[in-house]
C-alpha cells in the first residue's frame, strides 16, 4: 500500500494539513479502529460532539475518505488529515475489529415480528407503507428463479399516501409547505421505485400512474417555482422504465398513451410538458429504434430511450440482451461497465481503448474499477480518459493523484496538464510546477499563454500571486477589474510589501463602500481597515495610519456601532 505523509500533504490544503497536524499533536483523535481496509476514528473539533471520520485504503493508497464535518473546499479536511497522520505515525493504536454485521441477523422470525408490531404501535402512520411494501417482498422471486406471476398491488393505500402528501400544501404558506409536500411525495416514490428495482414492472407502473393522477391535474396550484417539476422529472424517468418493462398489450398501451398526452397538455400551460416526452415515446415506440428514414434535423427531436431500455434489461438480469443493445446503440460506457461488472476486465479495457467516450464516462468507469480493487485497470482507463471529449478537469485530477501514488510522475504531469488545458486552476498550476522539475522553465510560458485568455484572468491573478509577480497581477486587475471580494483581499495582502500605496488605496475603497452600505457590513469594513493598518505598520508609517483612522472617525462619528468596532484597531 502506497501511503505517506507527502501524499496526505499533497491532497490537502496547506491550512487543512497544518490544522490536522495540530489536532493530532494535541490528542484530538480517539476511538481509532481498523475494519479490514477501512480506518474509523473520532476527532474532537469545534462542535461539542466529535466528528466521525472513515477512510478506505487500497494498494494504491486512499480510495475514499469521508467526514461528518461540513468542509467542502477541496482535498482532505483537517479531521481526515489528523486521522491519517495518526495512522501513519502510530498504526498500532488502531485496534483491529471485524466488519460490522447486520443487527437483524441475530433475531428470530418471532423477534422480528415483535419489533415490527412495536414500531407500528408507536408509528401507526407506517401502516400504509407496510401495506404497499409487503407485496413487493413476498412476490419477488430469487434472482435465479424462473419468472412467476405476481399478484397485483392494491393502490388504495398508496393513493392515500400521495393524497396526504399533496394535502400538505398550505396555500397561505405556500413556500414553506411545498417542500414538505415534495418530501412526502419522494418518500412515496421510493416505495414505488422498490417494485421497479425488483423487476416488478406491472406493479411499479400501477403505483407510478397514481402520481400523475393525483398531482398533475392540480400542478398549476401546487407548484411554487420548480420544486414539483424537479420531482416529476425523476418520476417521469421511472415511469418510462415501468412502461417499457411491463410490455403492455396494444390496447392498454394506447389508453396509457392517451392519458399521458392529456397530462402533457395540462403541463404545457406551464411549460412543463417535456417532462412526459419519454413516457409517451415509450408507449408509442416501445423497444423499437428510431426510424432510419429520419433526416438529420428530425433526429434532433427524437426522444432517446436507450438508457431506460438498458435499465430495464439490467433489472431483468439479462446481460446478453443488455450487451447486445449497447452494441446496437453505441452505448460504449454502459457496455464497458457491464463487462467490468461481469468480471471481464480485459474486455472492458479493450473496448474503451477502441471507442472514444466522454471524459466523465472514463472517470466513472475508472472509479468503479478502483473500487473493485482493479488498480492497474483503473489507471489504464483513466489515462485513456485524458483523450476523451468534454470537460477533463475531474478526470485529469483523479488519474494524476492515482498515477503519483503509483510512482508514475510523468503520467501524473500529463494528467495535470490535461486538467489545466481543460479548465485552468491554481491547483493544477501548482502541481505542474511541482512535477515539472528542470522542465519548468519551458512549461511555464505555455501555461501563462493559456491563462492570458480573457476567460481565465481570475486564475491568472491567482497564479501571479503564487509566483510573486505582484506588479503584473496589479496590472491585470486594474485593466480588467473583477468583483471578487476574496481575490482582491489576497492581492492586497500580497501587494502590501512592495506596492503599499496601491494596496492601501484598494483596501480603503472597499472599507468606505461597506460602511456606506450599512451597519451589518461594518465588521467587513473593519477587516479591510485592519489590512490598511498592517501595511502602514510594516512600512513604519504609524503616523499615516493614525491620520487615516482619525479621518474615518471624523467622517462617520455618528455611526456609534462602527465607532465601537474601530476601537480594536487602536
Amino acid at each position: 500500500m502506497r501511503l505517506s505523509e507527502d501524499i496526505v500533504r499533497r491532497n490537502a490544503t496547506a491550512q487543512s494539513f497544518e490544522r490536522g497536524e495540530h489536532y493530532y499533536a494535541h490528542g484530538a483523535v480517539h476511538d481509532c479502529v481498523r475494519r479490514g481496509m477501512t480506518l474509523e476514528a473520532q476527532v474532537e473539533g469545534s462542535q461539542f460532539a466529535p466528528y466521525r471520520v472513515a477512510i478506505t485504503l487500497d494498494e494504491a493508497g486512499i480510495r475514499s475518505a469521508s467526514c461528518t464535518c461540513p468542509y467542502d473546499f477541496g482535498g482532505y479536511c483537517k479531521h481526515q488529515v489528523a486521522v491519517l497522520l495518526f495512522y501513519l505515525r502510530q498504526p498500532g493504536v488502531f485496534t483491529e475489529q471485524p466488519e460490522p454485521s447486520d443487527p437483524f441477523d441475530a433475531l428470530s422470525a418471532g423477534q422480528l415480528r415483535t419489533l415490527i408490531r412495536t414500531l407500528l404501535d408507536q408509528k401507526p402512520d407506517l401502516n400504509d407503507w407496510f401495506q404497499v411494501m409487503i407485496p413487493s417482498l413476498t412476490t419477488t422471486p430469487p434472482a435465479d428463479a424462473p419468472p412467476m406471476r405476481r399478484t397485483q398491488v392494491d393502490t388504495t393505500a398508496f393513493r392515500r399516501q400521495v393524497q396526504h402528501a399533496v394535502g400538505q400544501v398550505d396555500y397561505r404558506r405556500h413556500w414553506d409547505t411545498i417542500w414538505a409536500a415534495v418530501g412526502a411525495l419522494e418518500e412515496a416514490h421510493a416505495q414505488a421505485r422498490s417494485f421497479l428495482h425488483g423487476g416488478d414492472f406491472t406493479n411499479a407502473l400501477a403505483l407510478m400512474r397514481v402520481f400523475g393522477e393525483e398531482v398533475i391535474p392540480d400542478y398549476g396550484d401546487l407548484e411554487e417555482e420548480c420544486q414539483l417539476a424537479d420531482f416529476l422529472d425523476v418520476w417521469s424517468r421511472d415511469l418510462t422504465e415501468a412502461i417499457l418493462g411491463a410490455n403492455l398489450p396494444d390496447d392498454e398501451r394506447r389508453q396509457l398513451s392517451d392519458q399521458l398526452t392529456r397530462w402533457a397538455g395540462e403541463l404545457s400551460d406551464y411549460g412543463a410538458d417535456e417532462i412526459l416526452d419519454q413516457p409517451i415515446a415509450a408507449c408509442e415506440r416501445g423497444w423499437d429504434a428510431p426510424s432510419n428514414d429520419l433526416d438529420e434535423l428530425d433526429y434532433e427531436f427524437v426522444v432517446d430511450l436507450t438508457d431506460a431500455q438498458l435499465n430495464v434489461l439490467e433489472r431483468q438480469g439479462d446481460p446478453d440482451a443488455y450487451l447486445a443493445l449497447c452494441r446496437e446503440r453505441g452505448a460504449h460506457y454502459r457496455y464497458a461497465r457491464q463487462l467490468a461488472e461481469l468480471g471481464r476486465i480485459e474486455d472492458a479495457i479493450g473496448h474503451v481503448l477502441q471507442h472514444s467516450m466522454e471524459a466523465s464516462n472514463y472517470l466513472h468507469l475508472a472509479q468503479f474499477l478502483r473500487g473493485q480493487g482493479h488498480i492497474e485497470a483503473a489507471y489504464q482507463v483513466g489515462m485513456q480518459g485524458l483523450s476523451g471529449w468534454g470537460r477533463k478537469y475531474e478526470m485529469g485530477q483523479w488519474v494524476a493523484e492515482l498515477a503519483e501514488t503509483l510512482g508514475r510522475a510523468d503520467a501524473a504531469q500529463q494528467a495535470w496538464r490535461a486538467a489545466f488545458d481543460s479548465s485552468p486552476s491554481l491547483e493544477a498550476y501548482q502541481n505542474l510546477k511541482r512535477l515539472a522539475g528542470d522542465n519548468w522553465a519551458r512549461l511555464r510560458p505555455q501555461l501563462m499563454e493559456h491563462l492570458r485568455q480573457a476567460a481565465y484572468r481570475t486564475v491568472l491573478i491567482e497564479v501571479l500571486i503564487e509566483d510573486r509577480s505582484i506588479a503584473e497581477a496589479i496590472q491585470v486587475w486594474d485593466n480588467y477589474p473583477y468583483w471578487s471580494y476574496e481575490l482582491l483581499g489576497r492581492l492586497v495582502d500580497a501587494a502590501g510589501t512592495d506596492h503599499p500605496d496601491w494596496a492601501v488605496q484598494q483596501a480603503l475603497k472597499e472599507a468606505q463602500n461597506l460602511i456606506v452600505k450599512g451597519s451589518k457590513y461594518y465588521p467587513h469594513a473593519v477587516r479591510w481597515l485592519g489590512k490598511v493598518k498592517r501595511i502602514y505598520f510594516e512600512h513604519d508609517r504609524q503616523g499615516d495610519w493614525q491620520q487615516r483612522l482619525a479621518a474615518i472617525r471624523a467622517e462617520h462619528g455618528r455611526k456609534y456601532s462602527l465607532m465601537g468596532q474601530l476601537r480594536q484597531l487602536d
